[in-house]
């Protein structure tokens, strides 16, 4: 038996082309390298400027350039270091900036270090049931697109006992046993907030 949580994946996806932002489009070379953090995030406010009324004033069109100079503003709020931002601190810092600058308010759900599966299971689907999309972090991570990475988690699929998590990263949609996304990590916390 077959059970499916997502996001509203049509106002995710930018101009019908791309599965969230790229970090390689960022203008300085740090960013670039290392601000997944900054995508995540502004993954995170492109996705509720298009699907909550109340957060509509963030972007103007859909259109990636338009993200991209949006994603520049956010780098504002983020010191990206040598490890870019490994922590989920640094993404509520940078969030607790910007709902002041940009004057709206917030409340945040975290799930930092847990190895419970359902534990993280119920945490995902809580947010994408209330169509709210899964900023999440790994350190050391085997599989190469969440080693040391931010994603954004746009939907949960349970089958045949296994379950998968469908996420944005590098503008694609990739697809990773929740197994694999957690178990082989030393770190890994989910933020979402309303």
């Amino acid at each position: 038996m077959s059970k499916y949580y997502s996001i509203d994946e049509k106002k995710f996806i930018i101009e019908n082309k791309y599965f969230g932002g790229n970090q390689a489009d960022l203008s300085k070379k740090n960013n670039k390298d290392r601000g997944c953090s900054i995508i995540a995030l502004s993954n995170y406010l492109y996705y509720i400027s298009k699907s909550q009324k109340k957060y509509n004033f963030l972007f103007i069109e859909d259109n990636y350039n338009e993200f991209i100079r949006f994603s520049e503003k956010i780098a504002k709020y983020f010191n990206i270091g040598l490890f870019g931002q490994p922590f989920l601190f640094n993404i509520k810092s940078a969030l607790n900036a910007i709902s002041k600058d940009y004057s709206f308010k917030y409340k945040a759900k975290t799930l930092v270090l847990s190895n419970n599966k359902l534990k993280i299971e119920r945490f995902i689907i809580g947010a994408l049931n209330i169509n709210l999309p899964v900023i999440a972090v790994n350190w050391d991570n085997p599989n190469k697109v969440l080693k040391f990475h931010w994603v954004t988690i746009t939907g949960l699929r349970k089958e045949n006992n296994k379950i998968y998590l469908e996420y944005s990263s590098w503008s694609k949609k990739y697809i990773s046993a929740l197994d694999d996304f957690y178990k082989t990590s030393f770190y890994t916390a989910f933020i979402y907030f309303l």
